[in-house]
């Protein structure tokens, strides 16, 4: 889906670009209700298998469809070392995210306990669903973005647009989260109800991670690859120290505080970064 996603904005196809990830994660909630509307076993093997076939079953669908649509012809390619050297530092960024948007649900099983754990991990993913709009916007400017770097005439006002949306959306997104917590526990059940102000402290977490998510598309797109990689994992480390000392202290609430200081800071040094590359460029 990823790479369908890709695909569509090198074709400068944006909303189908950004509706792809969007219609994955839409297929995610599916599985979820079908295991409640199907006479199943509401298990954890249950809802792997309908996650499974539902998420294939949309990943095929997008791929043959954007086939048809894009129709791309034959191409032939050599790889070369520097082709392989420039892959390993760009897959570095899949390694840092995934680990920054993973770790946290392990870490709070590990420092904390199992119900703090599932206090925590259900918050997080419902925040992590309302920040879906996002990060398919992201994917669909990134080829502009990628312009922008090499050009900055040529979109002189990217950046700017692209920061007020990620804060309004931010914002709007982070205050509807808060209103809608005390509806967890009838969306989840009655035994998630402490689960409630930590999605609330959860609400956030989404305005940082909304300047974060740009700033690292932004310094991908600058070339500054390894300063992204190594930014995101400093922050994974002071997420991790920061979980460790706030699950003892508080619990799932001490874990979702642990998590919006995390990417607060992330998304500060981020833009810290750019703006200091930026001033470094212009005086050259």
């Amino acid at each position: 889906v990823t790479f369908v996603a890709f695909a569509y904005a090198s074709q400068e196809k944006m909303r189908a670009s950004a509706a792809a990830p969007v219609i994955m994660s839409a297929a995610r909630v599916f599985a979820i209700a079908l295991m409640l509307w199907l006479p199943v076993s509401a298990s954890i093997e249950t809802y792997v298998g309908l996650y499974v076939m539902t998420s294939s079953l949309v990943a095929v669908g997008l791929f043959w469809r954007c086939r048809k649509q894009l129709n791309p012809p034959p191409a032939r390619g050599t790889l070369g070392l520097s082709d392989m050297q420039e892959g390993i530092k760009l897959s570095s960024i899949w390694v840092s995210t995934l680990a920054l948007g993973s770790l946290d649900k392990a870490a709070a099983l590990r420092f904390g306990t199992g119900e703090i754990a599932g206090h925590y991990t259900a918050a997080q993913r419902f925040a992590a669903l309302m920040a879906a709009p996002v990060d398919a916007l992201m994917m669909a400017v990134q080829p502009r973005l990628f312009q922008a770097g090499k050009a900055p005439a040529r979109h002189p006002r990217l950046t700017a647009i692209l920061i007020g949306c990620a804060i309004a959306y931010g914002v709007i997104a982070g205050t509807l989260l808060w209103l809608a917590a005390p509806w967890l526990p009838r969306i989840i059940g009655e035994d998630f109800s402490a689960a409630v102000p930590v999605l609330q402290v959860l609400s956030f977490y989404l305005p940082a991670y909304c300047l974060r998510t740009l700033a690292g598309n932004k310094l991908l797109a600058s070339g500054l690859v390894l300063w992204r990689f190594g930014l995101e994992m400093l922050a994974l480390l002071a997420l991790l120290g920061m979980m460790l000392v706030g699950i003892r202290m508080a619990g799932a609430m001490g874990a979702a505080w642990a998590l919006v200081a995390s990417e607060s800071l992330l998304a500060l040094t981020m833009w810290g970064v750019m703006g200091f590359k930026g001033r470094t460029r212009s005086e050259n």
